[in-house]
């Protein structure tokens, strides 16, 4: 089966036909690309409308991935604020950018 999907592929690009599928590939990324560099760009002005402790705590989770507990010590509160901040941050950030969900669902 697989000699026989290697020799199958092997003709395919002989004919151009992984070149057509090349072209469509590099159309996507470049999209994607696009719409990436548009969130990026959403979500950092949806973060400055965040108060400081709302923002520095969503950073501190997802930008540079620190734990919950870690948090709470940099931020010198309890564990289970960290995690209401991020929980009600995070909601509002999905309210704020729902103009993505539909790309995210693609």
């Amino acid at each position: 089966m697989c000699r026989t999907e290697y020799r199958n592929n092997s003709r395919h690009a002989i004919w151009g036909i992984d070149a057509a599928n090349a072209q469509t590939a590099v159309t996507e990324n470049l999209i994607e690309g696009v719409d990436a560099l548009r969130f990026t760009n959403e979500l950092n002005q949806a973060l400055n409308n965040l108060n400081d402790e709302e923002k520095e705590t969503f950073i501190l989770r997802f930008q540079q991935e620190f734990s919950i507990s870690e948090i709470a010590v940099m931020m010198d509160c309890p564990e289970g604020t960290v995690k209401s901040r991020i929980y009600y941050t995070t909601r509002k950030l999905a309210t704020e950018l729902h103009a993505f969900k539909t790309l995210l669902k693609q």
